[in-house]
């Protein structure tokens, strides 16, 4: 993960991720809101299985492999930090194969009932763990925006958990979604701030200038998540119809049972 590309592809990753539930959270609590309840994972309309589940469990390897080819210097493994990275990547696809297996009533319901909400909350406290040990004598600059990636990860492990208890609080599901984003969306810019992949780093790691920038960087992501969820629920319950839909459905409850084929599955 020490170079650009190693930062982009998990906050690419999150970066999807977020943008998923961002939309089913919006569209599910359009088409009924009084029926809406959180998920750990977001299936496809009519399907059992989420987009972050396949890219948990896509990604994730993908990860591991290019850690573990990476850490490779002179025929030893040389770099300690690739094997922190490729710990975290082990407990999220941990986690996609928990989601995977949610989804499979044979097995699903042998879980304990949030072991995918568990399974999200210790792969984010590893990655807090990870971070906070991996900064051992590097710049200030790169202590800083690793700390403020820990912020991010910090918050969604604790919306999470008030989302295990409130349940039905959309306002958490689209908390979490901007948590996650912002996680993403810094992830990759800390790739860029600390290895620009087109030219040398943008800031004096050592001047305290630089450092106050960055944090206001920092801040601007979490307005740029907290705008493009704005912009995605505004955007779905005008393309449902929030206020008109629930009455239009309560007068046809067939259509309203279609319409929420998908997205009212309590297996998830």
């Amino acid at each position: 993960m020490g170079s650009f590309i190693g930062h982009f592809l998990p906050g690419f990753t999150f970066t999807l991720v977020s943008l998923w539930w961002m939309l089913a959270i919006s569209a599910q609590q359009a088409i009924n809101p009084r029926a809406f309840r959180n998920r750990a994972s977001h299936p496809w309309p009519g399907r059992r299985l989420s987009p972050e589940t396949w890219l948990k469990i896509i990604i994730s390897p993908i990860g591991i492999i290019g850690e573990a080819y990476t850490a490779f210097e002179d025929g030893r493994f040389s770099h300690l930090g690739n094997l922190q990275h490729m710990t975290m990547y082990t407990f999220f696809l941990i986690s996609g194969i928990i989601d995977l297996w949610s989804a499979r009533k044979s097995i699903g319901r042998r879980l304990p009932p949030g072991s995918d909400f568990a399974a999200i909350i210790v792969a984010a406290m590893v990655e807090w763990l990870l971070f906070r040990f991996h900064l051992h004598g590097r710049d200030p600059l790169d202590v800083l925006v690793h700390t403020l990636l820990g912020f991010t990860i910090v918050a969604i492990v604790l919306i999470v958990l008030a989302e295990c208890v409130f349940r039905e609080s959309v306002l958490l599901g689209y908390m979490r979604a901007i948590a996650v984003l912002t996680h993403g969306l810094w992830f990759i810019s800390v790739g860029y701030i600390l290895h620009n992949p087109w030219g040398p780093p943008p800031f004096d790691a050592n001047d305290h200038g630089s450092h106050m920038v960055a944090t206001c960087i920092f801040t601007w992501h979490v307005l740029v998540a907290t705008l493009i969820c704005g912009f995605i629920v505004v955007a779905t319950h005008k393309k449902f119809g929030t206020g008109s839909i629930e009455t239009e459905y309560t007068r046809c409850p067939e259509r309203e049972e279609a319409a929420l084929k998908g997205f009212e599955n309590d297996d998830f």
